[in-house]
């Protein structure tokens, strides 16, 4: 997995490589910056894989909860916002 939210471009890529092939995700790309996205992604991926779910979908699923909690973060003092993994649920698959 590559995670993309840092490079340029109109829209966030992040890339998942497994042996079937190359699996790019695009996903928005907010106007502000975020603090805690790549620890938050890793930890939902980690849980979605603990409870059983396959690579490309525990991707994808912890992809769209990064997602929301970008979307839901918490403004702060600075310029920096927070990711807000509360704005969303791991749902059971």
């Amino acid at each position: 997995m590559v995670k993309g939210g840092h490079l340029a471009g109109d829209a966030a890529v992040d890339i998942f490589i497994d042996r079937d092939g190359v699996v790019p995700l695009s996903g928005r790309r907010y106007p502000y910056s975020v603090h805690g996205s790549g620890c938050c992604f890793s930890a939902a991926l980690a849980a979605y894989l603990a409870r059983g779910m396959a690579a490309r979908p525990a991707f994808a699923a912890a992809r769209e909860f990064i997602d929301t909690a970008i979307r839901e973060a918490a403004g702060g003092p600075g310029p920096l916002r927070i990711v807000n993994p509360g704005g969303t649920n791991l749902r059971r698959r």
